[in-house]
């Protein structure tokens, strides 16, 4: 939802435009920025049969507007382990679903 607010500065009328992210009531699901960050962590692993490289979650989730800080909230929240793809020194870090049911930790976090 797009919000435009005149404000007065001095004798200049300027507009100030807000951009909100809303996320609608569906029924329980988690909603904020974290709660669709999860949604979205939640879709691309499973689009990887459960399990993506973490570079690659990290900059597709830049791509679609969310931050690092809030992917690895989501991350945490959803109980997606971290392991280690290849042998050192060459090796990946991967992010895998381990479970569907988003898991219930405290808000705030």
């Amino acid at each position: 939802m797009k919000v435009e607010i005149p404000v007065n500065i001095g004798k200049d009328t300027k507009q100030i435009v807000i951009v909100l992210n809303v996320v609608p009531d569906d029924g329980g699901e988690r909603r904020g920025v974290v709660g669709v960050a999860e949604k979205w962590l939640k879709d691309f692993l499973d689009a990887g049969r459960g399990e993506q490289l973490a570079s690659e979650c990290i900059e597709k989730a830049k791509q679609a507007g969310i931050s690092e800080k809030t992917l690895r909230k989501a991350k945490k929240r959803l109980g997606v382990q971290s392991g280690k793809i290849g042998n050192h020194p060459v090796c990946e870090w991967s992010w895998k679903m381990v479970n569907t049911e988003i898991t219930h930790g405290t808000h705030g976090q």
